[in-house]
């Protein structure tokens, strides 16, 4: 005991002493924090989904909201058990978000373009849509980047201020889509059978809509064929398998009713009767 107190009369062990006790209470308060940053992230979510009603795209991007949010906090009470003051940690605070706010421009400008997707809400999550040429599904929109899964499954994660200034086409917004077909068929065939087949064909379909109703037009003129295009209105759900089961039928119908659909056909003519020669280095080449 003589010993400790005597080892206590140096200040630099009281110093360091009181400097550990406090990186020890700061790895305490920032491990806790990070627990209850997660849980209450996972509360308001759950919170937002089962009691506001509010939708995933919302419900997350609040729930990363308050997950930040508690961290800084956290952070802020940490740094006092290292020395750090109070005024200290605001001045600092202050001149840190200053200097990060103009490092972090295009990052502050995700953080403002997720806002602006989340509530003004082009596409929620679960939403097929078309960003910049990239389609996929809408997994996450979160503070700095969205998350879209390809159909092929391949992850992409675009910042949320490119999507902002982009085109996005949403294919899930609305109940229902447009399925086209086009077709050739030959210019000696009778263009009004051809029509009356294909529009019976799309009337057919179990899940065509009445309203609009299926249509069938010409839809150009080309240099081999006259190209129609029979139009079908489907649950949006059902575009795809819609768009494989037409393409299949208009084919079948047209060839069991013997109507012709025509391919692009090259003719060469040759100028001169006879093989040209073959020289010593083409001979060669083809041993």
């Amino acid at each position: 005991m003589k010993q400790y107190e005597r080892l206590m009369d140096y200040p630099w062990v009281e110093r360091a002493v009181d400097l550990g006790l406090g990186i020890v209470a700061a790895l305490l308060i920032l491990l806790i924090g990070w627990y209850v940053s997660g849980w209450m992230s996972r509360r308001a979510r759950a919170l937002m989904l089962d009691h506001i009603r509010l939708d995933d795209t919302v419900a997350l991007f609040l729930s990363a909201v308050v997950r930040y949010g508690v961290m800084v906090l956290v952070v802020v009470m940490a740094l006092p058990k290292f020395g750090v003051e109070s005024t200290s940690i605001l001045a600092v605070l202050g001149a840190a978000g200053l200097a990060i706010g103009l490092a972090l421009q295009g990052t502050l400008s995700n953080i403002a373009a997720g806002i602006m997707l989340v509530f003004l809400r082009p596409m929620r999550v679960g939403e097929t849509v078309e960003i910049s040429g990239i389609i996929g599904t809408v997994v996450n929109v979160g503070l700095f980047t969205t998350e879209l899964k390809r159909f092929d499954g391949l992850f992409v994660s675009v910042p949320n201020s490119q999507i902002w200034s982009a085109h996005i086409v949403n294919y899930s917004r609305n109940a229902s889509r447009r399925v086209e077909v086009v077709v050739g068929v030959a210019y000696d065939t009778d263009i009004e059978q051809a029509r009356a087949l294909l529009l019976e064909e799309a009337q057919a379909l179990p899940n065509a809509l009445a309203d609009p109703a299926p249509e069938v037009v010409i839809a150009a003129l080309g240099q081999s064929s006259i190209d129609l295009s029979v139009r079908v209105w489907v649950p949006a759900a059902d575009y795809m398998q819609t768009w494989s089961f037409m393409n299949r039928r208009v084919k079948e119908t047209l060839e069991s009713h013997g109507i012709e659909i025509p391919f692009p056909q090259r003719v060469l003519h040759v100028v001169g009767g006879h093989q040209p020669a073959v020289t010593a280095g083409e001979k060669g080449g083809r041993q």
